[in-house]
């Protein structure tokens, strides 16, 4: 049994009111980049005996339970409930793709321009076939995360797939921009998710944020900072002698702070060596003192760099860090509030 089309005239809806439709799809269709694709997945079009809809809500992503380190955020981990599926029609409907030469592809996706799309707007652009210029009988449209996918269709079975943010084996690459810049900002994601939820603006859940930051954009900084540590330590020990400086901060003052990061600077070069953060009931009396001492002994041991001078704002570290004097080749360490 096969719907019958019908003659659908676009019209403004929210994203959070978007009919959601998903189904099977064979692999043959080739995605291609850029904003106009032919998209090949088991979430869009299906060929199937009976026909399901429901309406889904945004942030209502389902993930997997395990947090997956394969850097793969594609549309299947992206994709709602599996009963949701497009309108069915035959088997013998004809899939139409975007040929390469009909986009402009952008060799590097960064440097891409973004905008801010209305619906009412958008549905203009779906109101004629892509192909023969035909006019289409049906519209079918769903969000995930911050991607808008549209489907469309007309009565010669002609079917043209689009989506709002370019496709990376199946990895949704607006979305992980966004949650990386969202990230490197330093704007607060509830900040984020009420201001697009007052433009009614789709976005992403808190999930699939996490999952962001876990996947792409932590390991990220990890490797660029461990670049950056090991060439400045190799800096430091090229000098005749290595003199550093250290001082900690607190996350909020007095009695009530909960981490310490502690950090290490070259005194001539002013750069920041290493640091280290110590969380409260890690370790036992005070964070400050305990993470300058893993700092020190695992530059002085791990990373071999033989300390002339340290500095420090904390005239009990003298004593407290005697015995890393003594068993390491340390010659002097001060505190600035102590007479020297």
């Amino acid at each position: 049994m096969t719907s019958t089309p019908k003659k659908l005239k676009p019209s403004f809806r929210s994203f959070e009111n978007s009919e959601c439709k998903s189904s099977d799809v064979d692999d043959d269709d080739d995605v291609e980049g850029g904003n106009l694709v032919a998209i090949t997945n088991e979430s869009f079009v299906a060929f199937k005996q009976n026909e399901i809809g429901i309406q889904c809500e945004l942030g209502s992503e389902v993930l997997k339970s395990h947090h997956d380190l394969s850097l793969n955020l594609s549309l299947d981990e992206f994709s709602t409930s599996e009963d949701e599926s497009f309108e069915v029609y035959d088997e013998d409907v004809e899939v139409l793709q975007t040929g390469k030469n009909a986009i402009r592809k952008s060799k590097e996706i960064e440097n891409d321009s973004c905008y801010i799309v209305f619906w009412e707007s958008l549905s203009i652009l779906f109101t004629r076939c892509h192909y023969c210029n035909a006019k289409v009988e049906n519209i079918h449209n769903y969000t995930k995360g911050a991607m808008l996918a549209v489907q469309t269709i007309r009565e010669n079975r002609h079917i043209f797939k689009w989506t709002s943010q370019p496709l990376s084996d199946k990895r949704l690459v607006g979305n992980i921009l966004m949650g990386a810049a969202l990230t490197l900002s330093g704007v607060l994601f509830n900040q984020m998710k009420t201001f697009c939820s007052s433009l009614k603006l789709s976005f992403f859940s808190r999930t699939v944020y996490d999952k962001i930051i876990n996947n792409y954009t932590a390991p990220v900084v990890k490797l660029i900072w461990d670049q950056h540590r090991q060439n400045n330590i190799s800096e430091l020990k090229m000098g005749t002698s290595i003199w550093l400086t250290g001082d900690g901060q607190f996350d909020s003052p007095g009695f009530c702070a909960k981490y310490c990061t502690y950090s290490v600077m070259d005194v001539r070069s002013s750069k920041i060596i290493d640091f280290k953060i110590t969380q409260k009931g890690m370790v036992q009396g005070d964070l400050e003192k305990k993470a300058c001492e893993l700092l020190l002994q695992e530059l002085e041991k791990n990373d071999e760099c033989n300390i002339n001078v340290f500095l420090t704002d904390r005239r009990e570290f003298v004593v407290i860090f005697e015995h890393i004097i003594r068993i390491s080749n340390m010659s002097s360490m001060f505190g600035t509030y102590q007479k020297v």
